[in-house]
């Protein structure tokens, strides 16, 4: 074979493996961070305040679309111990002046969650911060 030849099909060889290698690692870096983007855009605030009274719900209808996380989070302003619950699951207390959250899953399907916080003994009024969010 002569010297011109076996460096025509080298160049050729190296063109079609160029073209098939480079395509499907764009392709993949694409993907890659494509899905990292999705998953950094997700998360709402659903509501914040301030709440003062006898036991505290609230509820809304949330789907998996915002999020895989519903959280509920509480600074305990007033001088009773505040249990809460998110659709009457996962409780947590927080004495006076303790601030912490807790979180549930959230379904595939759209469903209406119970956030509820109420003075750990019967009787009694809670006063709080509070902050329900889905990430």
């Amino acid at each position: 074979m002569k010297k011109e030849s076996k460096l025509l099909l080298l160049i050729l060889t190296i063109s079609i493996a160029t073209v098939l290698i480079i395509p499907v690692s764009v392709n993949f870096m694409a993907q890659s961070k494509y899905s990292h983007q999705v998953i950094t855009l997700h998360g709402i605030d659903i509501a914040r305040g301030t709440y003062s009274g006898g036991q505290f719900i609230d509820k809304y209808r949330v789907s998996k679309r915002n999020g895989e996380m519903l959280n509920f989070w509480i600074k305990n302003t007033g001088n009773t111990d505040i249990k809460i619950t998110i659709d009457k699951k996962g409780g947590a207390i927080f004495q006076p002046g303790e601030q912490g959250h807790i979180s549930t899953s959230v379904g595939f399907f759209a469903k209406t969650y119970e956030f509820k916080a109420a003075p750990l003994h019967n009787g009694g009024n809670i006063r709080m911060e509070y902050g329900l969010s889905q990430r």
